[in-house]
């Protein structure tokens, strides 16, 4: 049975007895065992408790708590890359780019789930896949146009502007 927590110095270091630690803490004591640790005392006692009920099995981590995942783990981790990999277009999607709400439209199909677009976002940082934002340009925007536009017509605009009355209060 486990009563006390015990340290042993590394090879070469003063035996236990003659280790100063502050008055009140003994060594192997709790607080001084949370400090070594970065722990709170609180974390420490539970772990003794634990170990003085069940030994070392009950010191291994068990499963968390809390609902299970609504889709296996041979979907999450194995299916849906695959489904990912043909691309936004081969499910109806127009452009190139996956986003969580497309990737939450394809789980609902393809698997019958629903899922919020914020734990999509968690789902594919757990398959491997970063979120990305899409560019929002169109594929037909004509970029000599804008040039134009930039070094013409605006400051033409900008010109007109300045001169108008009553566009001083808008500075």
């Amino acid at each position: 049975m486990l009563r006390q927590w015990t340290w042993l110095p590394p090879i070469g270091v003063k035996p236990a007895d003659s280790v100063p630690t502050s008055s009140n803490k003994r060594v192997g004591s709790r607080p001084l065992v949370a400090e070594a640790l970065g722990m709170s005392e609180g974390a420490v006692s539970q772990w003794m408790n634990k170990a003085r009920e069940g030994g070392k099995e009950a010191l291994k981590r068990s499963s968390r708590p809390g609902r299970p995942p609504k889709l296996s783990e041979k979907k999450r981790t194995e299916e849906l890359p695959s489904l990912l990999e043909e691309g936004p277009e081969h499910f109806g999607f127009r452009g190139d780019v996956w986003t969580r709400k497309r990737v939450r439209e394809v789980i609902k199909e393809e698997f019958g789930v629903e899922y919020d677009v914020s734990q999509v976002g968690r789902i594919l940082d757990q398959i491997g896949w970063s979120r990305q934002k899409p560019d929002h340009r169109s594929d037909r925007r004509d970029e000599q146009a804008i040039e134009n536009w930039k070094e013409e017509e605006w400051p033409r605009i900008k010109k007109s502007r300045d001169r108008g009355p009553g566009f001083d209060v808008c500075r």
